[in-house]
């Protein structure tokens, strides 16, 4: 899913969802119940009738999440899904990625929300100007970043990508 996802806004949520679940080869059965479920673990279900064009930002984004996960993928890619969502939404959102780790789906998660990243993360990149600098679990990183047990993803990110001459003015 990108970060921006293009959605077909004169389709109605059913509609557009019953459209991304029958190109995604998802049998009619499985599809409806599929689809209801997802309306309403997301709280969309008066939603259900409603152009998607109507819909606010975050609907739109919980909308794409349930596209994405329709046809039980193995593996989800999902470009900053919390990008301009509100508070209870991203609340939602992040419950919906924590599920899907647990029902086994590989979920790469690219974000700039560090928090997001160390609860839910078994395995996290840290890339620096477009290069991977490390690569491993929390306790892997803080390692690499000589920072103390406790420290969050923020500091050790700070750690493993500051720059050589601010390391060398710091002392």
């Amino acid at each position: 899913m990108p970060e921006n996802p293009s959605l077909y806004t004169g389709l109605t949520t059913l509609e557009f969802l019953q459209f991304v679940g029958k190109i995604r080869g998802v049998a009619d059965d499985l599809l409806d119940r599929e689809i209801s479920e997802s309306l309403k673990s997301f709280g969309l279900e008066e939603k259900r009738n409603s152009l998607v064009g109507s819909l606010s930002k975050g609907m739109k984004q919980k909308v794409a999440l349930i596209a994405t996960s329709l046809h039980s993928p193995e593996v989800l890619v999902l470009d900053e899904p919390l990008t301009a969502l509100d508070p209870k939404t991203r609340v939602s959102v992040k419950d919906w990625i924590g599920g899907q780790s647990k029902r086994g789906v590989t979920t790469i998660l690219s974000t700039h929300d560090l928090d997001v990243a160390q609860t839910h993360a078994g395995r996290i990149a840290i890339i620096d100007h477009g290069k991977i600098v490390a690569v491993g679990d929390i306790e892997s990183l803080r390692r690499m970043a000589n920072t103390k047990s406790d420290a969050g993803l923020e500091d050790v990110f700070l750690r493993l990508t500051e720059e050589k001459g601010e390391e060398t003015a710091r002392r």
